[in-house]
């Protein structure tokens, strides 16, 4: 029963729920999640289900906690954000042959050209065969 997914604490129905943060990726609120419940944090993560099936813009995937637990949480919290960020800084630590790489292959790139798809001429003359057609169509 310890590794039911809470959605709600029920020990006490007074308590206070607090978001911790918020997320985009389902994915990423449940590592954080996971994180808390190694601490010893319960938690529990909301509108996972409503921002996964309508990827609508609903305030994000939130991380709940109760207000008891936020100072411990938060800590926590500020220790994954910074790994995060650790990692996503990653390109600090390349070499020079990767440098010279990235520079040939930034050299080398081809120019993206605009689709403007179909041309005015095109479209009236499109419409004009249509049309024609239609009223062959009408004649036999």
């Amino acid at each position: 029963m310890e590794d039911q997914v809470l959605d709600f604490f029920e020990d006490d129905p007074n308590v206070k729920v607090v978001v911790i943060k918020s997320f985009y990726w389902e994915s990423k609120a449940y590592l954080y999640a996971a994180r808390l419940k190694e601490a010893g944090i319960p938690s529990f993560i909301s509108n996972s289900n409503i921002n996964s099936v309508l990827h609508i813009d609903v305030g994000g995937i939130k991380l709940n906690v109760r207000a008891q637990d936020v100072e411990a949480a938060a800590e926590i919290v500020r220790k994954m954000d910074e790994a995060q960020k650790d990692e996503e800084e990653s390109f600090h630590d390349a070499d020079k042959e990767e440098i010279e790489y990235e520079k040939e292959v930034a050299g080398n790139r081809i120019e993206a050209v605009e689709d403007r798809g179909f041309s005015a001429k095109v479209v009236i003359a499109i419409f004009v065969v249509l049309i024609l057609l239609y009223s062959i169509s009408l004649v036999f």
